[in-house]
């Protein structure tokens, strides 16, 4: 598989797109308004337990107070099942990491076992194991790895050699190793010297957490569009990887780089909740508040051998797709596909063989069940970060994020009624009946539906049209002559 980083630098925003045979996979975004806060660490105060769920929430110092599972309160060789009360204390002050960014009305999650990222390595200061990811193929170069980390393991703390590390030299991991060590020493000083809350350390910034973490050996070009970035991709990688310099290229052309690439047109797409597939059948993605939902259609695709033929070839190329949409999307939590149904449970391993290994590549957590005789998978994928869903869009303030709006007809109803309401408890008092402008053309002048009702009830009923009102709500309003009084009701969700 050829890989490709673009990243194009812009004063508000930072996207990085990572391309897999010419295809975009993976899109990180970065404004300069909204830092991610993931891998910073933060000396802290707990400020309450909550024992019912097991966690603590800690005062982080700005925004919103962090979450703190028992699980990862506990540091060192502390059993895991150990309850959050006899971990922590409130008002205790400690120092955590933040594991997944505030999501909704979520704060921060923290966690105590902190992890500190280098080139080819990562050191763990609350652990004291030696581990190699599981990503690196071939028992001999995990043996030669956890071999090299056992030289050079420090007296306190664990390390873990990185999906980088393949083919790294003793030199190069002892390196990182001391370059870690440093920043863990600089931290616990920090600590030492400020009170809480304080931030103690800052994750390295999109480009430089991009570089360090996914420009490896299977990267065949890096291309950056400014030459600040690329100087600078240069300066770092003379110190981690000189390897892979003549791999990084300076993108000069006028054209903007993400649109000579067509990326433009595929970030729009993943924005789409339908996706097509190339067989003519289509995959439809849903979030509710629970969990996202996939829906797999075979379209105007039909083989010509049967409907089990179809089901079976539209399932297993949008098997791929779902994988790759869920990463590029960066969607988290419980995830439903219902996929075609297939009468044979030989195809339906077939599916769920070819959906496994295209989520190999992810490098969020994953966990995958079986497939179910209806051809449903139920997955969860962790999610450390907004989607990007989240991150382009907002709530729709009129219809508060539902996604549809109360139908002119039902508004038409509903005026109709409150006017017969008014006018029958104040039998001599004009009405005004002001609407949001989709309703005008329903409530114009020459309304047969008005004269009807002002014929009915004896009465003037005068409509206007009010710019500011959200397109769901109306008012009626009663004007009593002699008392001076004004009534009004209005629709409300």
């Amino acid at each position: 598989m050829k890989k490709k980083i673009l990243i194009e630098d812009e004063p508000e925003e930072t996207r990085l797109a990572v391309l897999e045979d010419n295809r975009l996979a993976q899109l990180y975004i970065e404004r300069q308004a909204h830092a991610p806060v993931v891998g910073n660490v933060y000396k802290v105060r707990v400020t309450n337990i909550v024992p019912a769920i097991q966690a603590a929430f800690v005062d982080i110092g700005a925004g919103k107070n962090g979450f703190l599972y028992a699980k990862e309160a506990c540091a060192g060789n502390t059993p895991r099942n150990t309850g959050i009360d006899r971990l922590v204390k409130p008002g205790e002050e400690i120092i955590v990491q933040i594991v997944k960014e505030a999501i909704g009305s979520k704060g921060p999650r923290v966690s105590r076992q902190i992890s500190l990222a280098g080139r080819f390595i990562v050191y763990l200061p609350a652990d004291n194991h030696i581990g190699v990811s599981r990503r690196i193929p071939g028992k001999a170069e995990s043996q030669r790895l956890r071999k090299i980390l056992a030289n050079i393991k420090p007296q306190s703390g664990g390390l873990i050699a990185r999906t980088a590390a393949i083919g790294a030299s003793e030199t190069d991991l002892s390196f990182d190793c001391q370059n870690l060590l440093r920043r863990w020493s600089h931290i616990e000083s920090q600590a030492k010297e400020r009170p809480a809350p304080v931030l103690l350390h800052t994750e390295l910034p999109l480009i430089s957490r991009i570089v360090r973490d996914l420009f490896t050996e299977e990267v065949s070009e890096l291309l950056v569009n400014s030459p600040e970035e690329y100087e600078r991709i240069l300066g770092t990688l003379e110190l981690a990887n000189s390897r892979l310099q003549d791999r990084v290229r300076l993108y000069t052309r006028k054209e903007p780089l993400f649109k000579s690439y067509g990326l433009e047109e595929e970030i729009e797409k993943a924005l789409r909740p339908r996706v097509n597939l190339k067989s003519g059948g289509s995959i439809v993605i849903e979030k509710t508040e629970s969990l996202v939902t996939v829906d797999v259609n075979s379209g105007k695709y039909i083989s010509r051998k049967n409907t089990e033929e179809t089901a079976l070839r539209t399932n297993l190329e949008a098997a791929a797709e779902v994988a790759r949409q869920l990463r590029l999307r960066d969607v988290g939590g419980i995830i439903v596909i219902d996929f075609i149904d297939m009468e044979k449970a030989e195809n339906r391993k077939k599916v769920l063989a070819a959906f496994k290994k295209a989520v190999e590549g992810d490098r969020a957590k994953t966990k995958v069940l079986n497939i179910s005789e209806f051809g449903v998978i139920e997955m969860t994928r962790e999610r450390v970060r907004e989607s990007l869903e989240k991150i382009f869009y907002e709530d729709c303030p009129f219809c508060d994020g539902c996604g549809v709006l109360l139908s002119k007809d039902t508004l038409r109803i509903n005026i109709s009624r409150q006017i017969r309401h008014l006018a029958l408890s104040n039998r001599t008092a004009d009405l005004t009946v002001a609407v949001p402008p989709r309703l005008s053309a329903i409530f114009g002048e020459n309304n047969e539906g008005i004269k009807l009702l002002e014929e009915k009830y004896k009465r003037a009923i005068n409509v206007v049209v009010d710019a500011d009102l959200h397109p769901e709500r109306f008012k009626v309003i009663c004007a009593a002559h002699k008392e001076k009084k004004r009534e009004e009701l209005q629709c409300t969700r």
